[in-house]
């Protein structure tokens, strides 16, 4: 939206275009083989059914479900249903390792 000739959020469209680099090298790296998804955590309608299903295709507790949904910000990035980084855009070798099983994940 854009009033008069200024963007209304342009805090949340910076942080936004700042995870622009780490979404492109994903989908650069694995096309459509991973989900990738970027959803305003104030948007429940859409994240809560994400978590959930995600939470259950990859064996995650009820507690540890509560605690993402709960503890996700703006710049928040969750892989599998768990936290992987939260407050900043982790590197792309760092989500690489996780999502090829190489690390641990560590919010």
């Amino acid at each position: 939206m854009v009033q008069g000739g200024e963007r209304c959020f342009p805090e949340r469209r910076a942080i936004m275009e700042s995870m622009g680099p780490l979404y492109r090298a994903l989908r650069q790296r694995y096309g459509h083989s991973v989900e990738l998804r970027v959803v305003d955590p104030r948007n429940l309608v859409s994240l809560l059914p994400i978590l959930w299903r995600d939470a259950r295709r990859h064996h995650v507790g009820l507690l540890d479900t509560l605690r993402t949904l709960f503890q996700i910000s703006v710049t928040t990035t969750v892989v599998n249903g768990r936290i992987l980084s939260r407050g900043h855009w982790p590197s792309v070798e760092h989500v690489v390792a996780q999502l090829e099983g190489t690390a641990g994940a560590h919010p």
